[in-house]
Formats: C-alpha cells, structure tokens, sequence
C-alpha cells in the first residue's frame, strides 16, 4: 500500500486475486491482505478497541474506517505544527 491510497490497495489487491485465481476468504488471502496494508492502519486496528476482523469485508471496512480516523485526527494534528488561526480585516474599526 503506497501512503494512505487505501481505494488504490484494495481494488489492485482484489484484481490480484482474481487473476491469481486466490480465495479472496482464505485465512492466507486475508493474512496477505493486512500485511499489505499501510502500518498505520494495520497497527490502529490491530490494537484499536475493536475486535480484530476476521473476514475480508470486514478487514476492508475497518481500514476504511482507521483511515477515516487518521485523516480526521491529521486535520486536528497537523503534522506540521502549523495550527489554523483567526483571519481579521485589516481595516476592523471596532
């Protein structure tokens, strides 16, 4: 998985296996799939409160919703430190 293009992973990952002729609900296609994914996530459902996915749908809902978390708490967080601030005219006669 390149970043966090998460759409990307699991639409190439599932092209793979079809051509592979894989069983997308082996253990080991499963197995395959979360070492794949981006650490972050992998680590974020792995140790996250939830239970851990056994199934494919549900291993790609849950990274679909670790991403989502991610990208929520990087506009909180930004890694750049630079936080939002307050806009005000110039010309403010208050």
């Amino acid at each position: 998985m390149h970043k966090y293009d998460l759409d990307t992973y699991i639409a190439t990952f599932n092209h793979l296996c079809r051509e592979a002729h894989y069983d997308r609900t082996a253990k080991g296609t499963i197995h395959l799939f979360a070492q794949g994914l981006n650490p972050t996530i992998l680590k974020a459902i792995l140790f996250g409160a939830a239970a851990i996915p056994v199934t494919m749908d549900k291993w790609e809902t849950a990274a679909c919703e670790e991403l989502k978390k991610i990208a929520y708490r990087e506009t909180i967080f930004p890694s750049n430190k630079t936080q939002f601030q307050w806009q005000f005219k110039s010309n403010y006669n208050g």
